[in-house]
């Protein structure tokens, strides 16, 4: 699923330390380039060396992910593979237009995968 140098956003939940949380999870994303776990981790983990100097490096499990995008460009096309439950879907922007592969867009026009790439 992932490859050490792959650039990527994974998308995580964890337990909220906020009281009044209405679901009690707090939704994360973390960007940057997947690196190799340390050896004394004993989970199944993604480590992403990330830009944010608070947090340069990010051991993320793998139980808490809840999606991530791949995004290379080509041709001024991005192609972005996004990874929903047990679903890949792929996210297309080309001159600002958005296009995903499920079968929610194809529909409405519209899903919770092609938002964040909306401009």
């Amino acid at each position: 699923m992932y490859n050490v140098g792959d650039q990527v956003s994974i998308k995580c939940k964890f337990r909220s330390n906020y009281l009044f949380s209405e679901t009690g999870y707090d939704d994360f994303v973390i960007e940057g380039t997947v690196i190799k776990t340390p050896s004394y981790i004993n989970y199944d983990a993604v480590t992403v060396k990330t830009n944010n100097p608070d947090l340069p490096i990010s051991i993320v499990p793998t139980r808490t992910i809840e999606g991530f995008v791949h995004s290379p460009i080509v041709n001024n096309i991005e192609t972005h593979e996004v990874i929903s439950g047990a679903n890949t879907y792929i996210v297309t922007v080309n001159s600002g237009k958005v296009s995903c592969s499920c079968v929610g867009f194809q529909f409405r026009r519209y899903c919770k995968h092609s938002d964040p790439y909306k401009t």
